[in-house]
């Protein structure tokens, strides 16, 4: 059996070939280097930089994803 062909689930070969394909994706995942202010904050997921979630910066967006939704309802007519 190569590493391409998927055995049975709940066999042992799968369960030896599942172990096989997530052990380098879970030593990257738990060795990542973590970004500056983690111990700190704790931040888990999102931009490295906090100044990047400034309401100023992201209201316009926020104002148009919300013009966006309200006229989704509309049909446009041609």
């Amino acid at each position: 059996m190569n590493d391409e062909t998927r055995p049975k689930p709940g066999t042992p070969e799968f369960r030896e070939w599942l172990l096989k394909r997530v052990k380098p994706f879970s030593d990257q995942l738990f060795n990542a280097e973590k970004p500056e202010g983690f111990e700190e904050d704790g931040y888990i997921a999102g931009p490295t930089k906090g100044e990047k979630l400034t309401p100023e910066k992201s209201a316009a967006e926020d104002a148009a994803i919300d013009k966006a939704q309200k006229r989704a309802h509309l049909k446009v007519e041609k």
